[in-house]
């Protein structure tokens, strides 16, 4: 039992890192390790390897390289020896065995060929291929008297085809992987009781119609079981032409496994094929959602700015942001900056007036180093985190102390009297014309102070989303220049809090260190984990839809 798991763990390594026609290649000699040197193993190994061998893309090269590929398979052993008799028993071909076995072989081929062409991309033609192994799999669970090669040959190459999707990237050509596992599969039909259903499931995609074949399986020429025709042709409305292909595989494949199960099972079993459809409408319903999920949630806008769950951030490092900051200040007129971090993004998500906030600011960066990893994780980075204290204090260090006239507005009572205390050991040259605490009652009363101190830089420390609001209903009635919001900035510049040291800083955890300091904040920080899952959800969602939207194949 050991040894049967370290073999399955060292072949599943082995198809990770092969490339298409070495994992293809690896099935027979896995085949050969289980069964031993048997013949039918060598002809399923020396068809792939010609179908894998270079040749002109000319339609007349490739058919005679496929007969040439099923002739070896023929004469190994895959033969089709007898059909069953609608009226009871078998007739046996005898001399026809082989040329039958070849047309079948090549007539599967071809099948997977236009299968291909008609639908190039390269995402639909791996799902095709998933199906029919999974299909093929449980054909061969739900069939007695399956054994052997024909136990393990759906199997292997589930493993072939599941490694593919993982590794699959632009550029990998993936035409001979179908080729394999449709010859493949042609060969599992011959080596069983399952011709019929292979055929069926390889044929109704293509033709988009279910008509009747001639089958050689005993489960649709049971006695107790009518032959069903179906209508020669379909309209669907409305609908994309791999979606109905894939619809229709799986639904064929649920209708064959269902058939195989009620004739040698029961008919309760058989009845679980209706499952099928109900899957059909959760799988169009992940396609919606993965629509839904990515819509409005990342967007790379003009200018650098990037708008992550329907807040716009500019796309600025901390000296680019100040030198913006500069700008807007000796424009005049009225500007707001906000700073939003991860539990603001958050919050903005279910406060609208928050959000038209960060809408109507003329400079928003990421405080939360959150929005950097999520940026960089979702494909649009960031190039840093540019902390509002950080934005305010080059701001103060640079314009502000030589000509800007700077009013602090926030914190407790004393707050930024303090602040402005301590900013002046800091930086001399600075002219603060004005503070006041966030807790006031009369508005009118803060407006009417700010306009008789008219000066040019606001710092607004009052919380999240209390300054955000206030900025922006006071901006038109104010005309300050430039207006901050700096949060608990100002506690950090009056003395009463000390921000996290440089290393911290560094290793992107200052958001941790002013939990320690205040563990109220960690009821807020209850929003990082669903902010984590929903940028995980993108981006799970982004990735399938950057592997939908791979080019398509060519020939």
């Amino acid at each position: 039992m050991v040894m049967n798991l370290v073999a399955s763990i060292g072949a599943g390594l082995l198809l990770a890192r092969a490339q298409v026609h070495l994992r293809l290649l690896l099935v027979p000699f896995f085949l050969l390790i289980a069964v031993g040197p048997r013949l039918e193993v060598l002809g399923l190994a020396a068809g792939l390897i010609l179908l894998a061998f270079p040749t002109r893309k000319h339609s007349i090269s490739v058919l005679a390289q496929e007969i040439a590929a099923a002739t070896v398979a023929a004469f190994a052993g895959f033969r089709i020896e007898f059909v069953t008799d609608p009226s009871g028993g078998f007739i046996y071909l005898t001399r026809l065995a082989v040329p039958l076995t070849i047309v079948w072989v090549v007539l599967m081929l071809r099948l997977r060929e236009g299968l291909r062409r008609a639908l190039p991309r390269p995402a639909v033609q791996l799902a095709i291929d998933l199906i029919i192994v999974i299909d093929a799999c449980l054909l061969s669970l739900a069939a007695p008297g399956v054994d052997g090669i024909a136990r393990l040959l759906p199997v292997l190459l589930l493993g072939v085809v599941l490694t593919s999707f993982v590794t699959a990237t632009e550029g990998t050509d993936l035409s001979l992987l179908h080729r394999g596992v449709a010859f493949s599969i042609a060969l599992y039909g011959i080596g069983g009781v399952m011709k019929g259903a292979v055929s069926l499931t390889l044929l109704l995609p293509l033709a988009l119609i279910a008509l009747p074949m001639a089958i050689s399986s005993r489960a649709f020429f049971a006695p107790t079981l009518r032959a069903r025709t179906f209508p020669c042709s379909l309209s669907f409305h409305g609908m994309r032409v791999d979606g109905l292909v894939l619809s229709y595989l799986l639904l064929t494949s649920a209708l064959t496994l269902g058939v195989v199960l009620a004739v040698h099972r029961s008919a309760q079993m058989g009845m679980l094929s209706l499952s099928a459809i109900p899957l059909l409408g959760v799988l169009w319903g992940i396609g919606r959602l993965r629509k839904r999920v990515i819509d409005g949630r990342i967007e790379r806008r003009e200018e650098g700015r990037i708008r992550l769950f329907g807040i716009p951030l500019s796309g600025l490092n901390l000296e680019e942001a100040v030198a913006r900051a500069e700008r807007m200040i000796r424009a005049g007129g009225s500007h707001i900056a906000v700073t939003p971090n991860t539990v603001s993004l958050m919050r903005a998500q279910r406060n609208k007036d928050l959000l038209d906030a960060y809408h109507r600011a003329d400079l928003v960066v990421p405080d939360g180093v959150g929005l950097v990893w999520a940026t960089r994780l979702l494909g649009v980075p960031l190039p840093e985190r540019v902390p509002g204290i950080a934005l305010a204090e080059e701001l103060l260090r640079g314009e502000c102390d030589r000509t800007c006239r700077v009013f602090l507005l926030g914190g407790r009572e004393g707050v930024a009297l303090r602040a402005k205390t301590h900013l002046l050991q800091r930086f001399p040259g600075l002219d603060i014309v004005g503070t006041q605490h966030g807790y006031f009652s009369d508005e009118e009363e803060i407006i009417y102070q700010i306009r008789a101190a008219r000066p040019d830089v606001i710092l607004v420390g009052m919380g999240v989303p209390r300054q955000e609001l206030f900025m922006m209903r006071v901006r038109d009635r104010l005309n300050v220049p430039l207006m901050i919001g700096i949060g608990g900035a100002l506690d950090i510049f009056a003395g009463d809090r000390v921000r996290a040291p440089r290393s911290w800083q560094k290793l992107d955890l200052e958001w941790l260190y002013r939990i320690l300091q205040e563990p109220r904040r960690m009821r807020a920080a209850i929003l990082i984990p669903r902010f984590m899952s929903h940028v995980l959800l993108v981006r799970g969602a982004l990735a399938i839809d950057r592997f939908l939207s791979l080019p398509e194949e060519s020939d």
